[in-house]
Protein backbone atom coordinates (compact mmCIF):
# COMPACT_ATOMS: atom_id res chain seq x y z
CA UNK A 1 0.00 0.00 0.00
CA UNK A 2 2.62 2.59 0.85
CA UNK A 3 3.73 1.91 -3.02
CA UNK A 4 0.45 2.98 -4.31
CA UNK A 5 0.33 6.00 -1.77
CA UNK A 6 3.92 7.08 -2.79
CA UNK A 7 2.35 6.64 -6.61
CA UNK A 8 -0.97 8.50 -5.33
CA UNK A 9 0.84 11.60 -3.48
CA UNK A 10 3.23 12.48 -6.83
CA UNK A 11 0.41 11.76 -9.57
CA UNK A 12 -1.78 13.97 -7.36
CA UNK A 13 1.10 16.54 -7.18
CA UNK A 14 2.00 16.55 -11.19
CA UNK A 15 -1.69 17.04 -11.58
CA UNK A 16 -1.74 20.19 -9.63
CA UNK A 17 1.42 21.26 -11.52
CA UNK A 18 -0.20 20.45 -14.70
CA UNK A 19 -3.20 22.19 -13.94
CA UNK A 20 -0.82 25.61 -13.55
CA UNK A 21 1.59 24.96 -16.40
CA UNK A 22 -0.87 23.57 -19.01
CA UNK A 23 2.31 21.34 -20.59
CA UNK A 24 0.95 19.11 -22.75
CA UNK A 25 4.03 16.86 -22.53
CA UNK A 26 3.48 16.41 -18.98
CA UNK A 27 0.13 15.56 -19.33
CA UNK A 28 1.05 12.77 -21.84
CA UNK A 29 3.61 11.96 -19.18
CA UNK A 30 1.48 11.25 -16.16
CA UNK A 31 -1.28 9.90 -18.11
CA UNK A 32 1.11 7.21 -19.33
CA UNK A 33 1.98 6.68 -15.90
CA UNK A 34 -1.18 6.30 -14.51
CA UNK A 35 -2.22 4.00 -17.26
CA UNK A 36 1.16 1.89 -16.90
CA UNK A 37 0.65 1.67 -12.84
CA UNK A 38 -3.23 1.10 -13.57
CA UNK A 39 -2.30 -2.43 -15.88
CA UNK A 40 0.52 -3.42 -13.92
CA UNK A 41 -1.50 -3.31 -10.34
CA UNK A 42 -5.52 -3.12 -11.11
CA UNK A 43 -5.40 -6.90 -10.71
CA UNK A 44 -3.44 -7.43 -7.86
CA UNK A 45 -4.91 -4.20 -5.92
CA UNK A 46 -8.38 -5.90 -6.26
CA UNK A 47 -7.24 -9.67 -5.57
CA UNK A 48 -5.45 -8.21 -2.26
CA UNK A 49 -8.62 -7.05 -1.44
CA UNK A 50 -10.67 -9.86 -2.27
CA UNK A 51 -7.98 -12.36 -0.37
CA UNK A 52 -8.62 -9.64 2.74
CA UNK A 53 -12.57 -9.57 2.29
CA UNK A 54 -12.17 -14.11 2.09
CA UNK A 55 -10.03 -13.63 5.14
CA UNK A 56 -12.56 -11.41 6.92
CA UNK A 57 -15.33 -13.57 6.16
CA UNK A 58 -13.84 -17.19 7.05
CA UNK A 59 -13.12 -15.71 10.37
CA UNK A 60 -15.39 -14.32 11.13
CA UNK A 61 -17.89 -17.76 9.81
CA UNK A 62 -15.95 -19.90 12.03
CA UNK A 63 -15.23 -18.11 15.32
CA UNK A 64 -18.44 -17.77 17.93
CA UNK A 65 -15.78 -14.80 19.76
CA UNK A 66 -17.14 -11.53 20.28
CA UNK A 67 -13.56 -10.75 21.14
CA UNK A 68 -12.23 -12.13 17.89
CA UNK A 69 -15.03 -10.41 15.77
CA UNK A 70 -14.27 -7.48 17.22
CA UNK A 71 -10.24 -7.76 16.57
CA UNK A 72 -11.30 -8.65 12.95
CA UNK A 73 -13.63 -5.63 12.38
CA UNK A 74 -10.74 -3.19 13.99
CA UNK A 75 -7.70 -4.75 12.11
CA UNK A 76 -9.25 -5.60 8.85
CA UNK A 77 -12.06 -2.98 8.11
CA UNK A 78 -9.54 -0.04 7.98
CA UNK A 79 -7.43 -1.91 5.69
CA UNK A 80 -10.55 -2.09 3.23
CA UNK A 81 -11.71 0.53 3.48
CA UNK A 82 -7.76 2.19 2.93
CA UNK A 83 -7.52 -0.06 -0.04
CA UNK A 84 -11.01 1.18 -1.68
CA UNK A 85 -10.25 4.80 -0.85
CA UNK A 86 -6.96 4.43 -2.87
CA UNK A 87 -8.80 3.31 -5.65
CA UNK A 88 -11.12 5.81 -5.54
CA UNK A 89 -8.84 8.17 -5.07
CA UNK A 90 -6.76 6.95 -8.33
CA UNK A 91 -10.37 6.87 -10.27
CA UNK A 92 -10.89 10.65 -9.25
CA UNK A 93 -7.11 11.67 -10.57
CA UNK A 94 -7.99 9.90 -13.80
CA UNK A 95 -11.37 11.81 -14.48
CA UNK A 96 -9.23 14.59 -13.12
CA UNK A 97 -6.58 14.28 -15.60
CA UNK A 98 -8.98 13.70 -18.59
CA UNK A 99 -10.82 17.09 -17.84
CA UNK A 100 -7.17 18.47 -18.31
CA UNK A 101 -6.43 15.86 -21.29
CA UNK A 102 -9.62 17.81 -22.88
CA UNK A 103 -8.31 21.68 -23.17
CA UNK A 104 -5.06 20.07 -25.13
CA UNK A 105 -7.54 17.27 -27.36
CA UNK A 106 -9.65 20.88 -27.78
CA UNK A 107 -6.62 22.89 -28.71
CA UNK A 108 -5.60 20.22 -31.99
CA UNK A 109 -9.36 19.91 -32.78
CA UNK A 110 -8.80 23.73 -33.51
CA UNK A 111 -5.71 23.82 -35.17
CA UNK A 112 -7.03 22.74 -38.39
CA UNK A 113 -9.89 24.78 -39.82
CA UNK A 114 -13.00 22.94 -41.19
CA UNK A 115 -12.70 24.41 -44.27
CA UNK A 116 -9.00 22.16 -44.77
CA UNK A 117 -11.22 19.48 -44.06
CA UNK A 118 -12.62 17.18 -46.74
CA UNK A 119 -16.21 16.47 -45.85
CA UNK A 120 -15.86 12.81 -47.30
CA UNK A 121 -12.70 11.55 -45.99
CA UNK A 122 -12.74 13.93 -42.77
CA UNK A 123 -9.16 14.56 -43.62
CA UNK A 124 -6.96 17.33 -44.71
CA UNK A 125 -7.10 17.87 -47.97
CA UNK A 126 -3.77 17.56 -50.36
CA UNK A 127 -5.00 18.83 -53.37
CA UNK A 128 -8.53 20.66 -53.00
CA UNK A 129 -10.95 21.23 -55.99
CA UNK A 130 -14.54 22.56 -55.68
CA UNK A 131 -17.72 20.24 -56.56
CA UNK A 132 -20.42 21.55 -58.84
CA UNK A 133 -22.36 21.19 -55.71
CA UNK A 134 -20.69 24.29 -54.23
CA UNK A 135 -18.30 22.14 -51.59
CA UNK A 136 -14.96 21.59 -51.82
CA UNK A 137 -13.03 18.51 -51.92
CA UNK A 138 -9.65 17.03 -52.09
CA UNK A 139 -9.39 15.29 -56.04
CA UNK A 140 -9.00 12.16 -54.85
CA UNK A 141 -12.16 12.36 -53.12
CA UNK A 142 -13.94 14.14 -55.87
CA UNK A 143 -12.31 12.10 -58.80
CA UNK A 144 -14.74 8.96 -57.50
CA UNK A 145 -17.86 11.03 -56.89
CA UNK A 146 -20.56 10.45 -59.33
CA UNK A 147 -23.67 12.45 -57.67
CA UNK A 148 -22.98 14.96 -55.33
CA UNK A 149 -23.87 13.39 -51.86
CA UNK A 150 -25.58 16.57 -50.94
CA UNK A 151 -27.56 17.41 -53.72
CA UNK A 152 -27.86 13.62 -55.51
CA UNK A 153 -26.68 15.83 -58.76
CA UNK A 154 -24.29 14.56 -60.84
CA UNK A 155 -21.42 15.95 -59.40
CA UNK A 156 -18.37 17.35 -61.40
CA UNK A 157 -15.43 19.06 -60.49
CA UNK A 158 -15.36 22.92 -61.30
CA UNK A 159 -12.74 24.58 -63.47
CA UNK A 160 -10.70 27.76 -61.36
CA UNK A 161 -12.47 29.76 -63.73
CA UNK A 162 -15.37 28.78 -63.03
CA UNK A 163 -15.10 29.50 -59.56
CA UNK A 164 -13.71 32.57 -59.76
CA UNK A 165 -16.95 33.46 -62.66
CA UNK A 166 -19.17 31.98 -59.07
CA UNK A 167 -17.44 34.36 -56.14
CA UNK A 168 -17.71 37.54 -58.36
CA UNK A 169 -21.25 36.71 -59.24
CA UNK A 170 -21.96 35.87 -55.28
CA UNK A 171 -20.15 38.66 -54.44
CA UNK A 172 -21.93 41.17 -56.65
CA UNK A 173 -25.43 39.90 -55.55
CA UNK A 174 -24.58 40.39 -52.10
CA UNK A 175 -23.56 44.12 -52.39
CA UNK A 176 -26.03 44.82 -54.86
CA UNK A 177 -28.75 43.73 -51.73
Amino acid sequence: MLFIKTNYEKWKSDLENLKKEKSEQNYKELKDSIQKFQQQNRVQLNTVENRINLLKTILLKNSDSKELHSKVHEKIDPLLDEIRTTKESIQQLQKDLIEIGKTFESKEDDEIPEEFMDPMMDEIMQDPVFGSDGHTYDRSTAVKLEFSPYTRAPFTIIKEREILDKKSKNIKSHAES
